[in-house]
């Protein structure tokens, strides 16, 4: 099995069926102990996919994860993103995307409040960003350029040429090869608490 992490950040999976990739030689100074220790991953691949670009030839992974990251461009850029992944993946493989879902923010907004973060989020707001609520903190980040919901998610999938969407973070109880993928990117999805999962296999 195959499997690629766009958008890595710091998730970066260590096992040999993994490639992580990402542009963080942007963030990690050369010499820091980070980079240091990004420079000795053997399975890293620096990369700016804000251009549109994903660096591996067509139909090279079973299975590719994009956890958190779409959120960070605009619409355009991101199903330019996610038609990139439907180039790379084998017919077959499975997209499994994650991003902050407006619709849970929508559903607590009358607890969220920095008393409740940990309970309703998962983890508390950061006060140095000026934010009071999780919504600010969450949803309306800084480097945030777009707002995700179950049917905008949907609609970038289809944009991007895949058809049968669904809502999914649980791949267990099947043994099908897409499932086998899920089963194995699930365990690094993070932010579950407030994430909207969506997944799709390559027709």
């Amino acid at each position: 099995m195959k499997l690629l992490n766009l958008c890595a950040g710091a998730t970066r999976p260590q096992g040999e069926e993994w490639i992580n990739c990402d542009n963080l030689h942007e963030v990690l100074l050369p010499g820091t102990p980070e980079r240091i220790n990004l420079d000795a991953e053997k399975n890293y691949v620096n990369c700016d996919v804000s251009i549109g670009l994903v660096p591996f030839y067509d139909n090279s992974f079973d299975g590719l994860i994009c956890s958190h990251a779409l959120e960070h461009f605009d619409c355009q850029v991101g199903v330019q993103i996610m038609r990139e992944c439907h180039r790379v993946l084998k017919p077959g493989g499975l997209l499994l995307v994650s991003v902050p879902d407006a619709s849970y923010f929508r559903m607590v907004q009358g607890e969220d409040n920095p008393s409740n973060a940990e309970r309703l989020f998962g983890e508390p707001i950061h006060m140095p960003d000026g934010e009071s609520t999780f919504f600010g903190y969450g949803l309306w980040n800084r480097y945030h350029k777009a707002i995700l919901t179950e049917d905008s998610l949907w609609a970038y999938f289809m944009r991007a040429g895949f058809k049968d969407v669904h809502k999914k973070r649980d791949f267990s109880g099947c043994d099908c090869f897409a499932c086998l993928a899920g089963l194995e990117m699930a365990k690094y999805l993070n932010r579950l608490p407030f994430s909207l999962v969506m997944c799709s296999v390559k027709g």
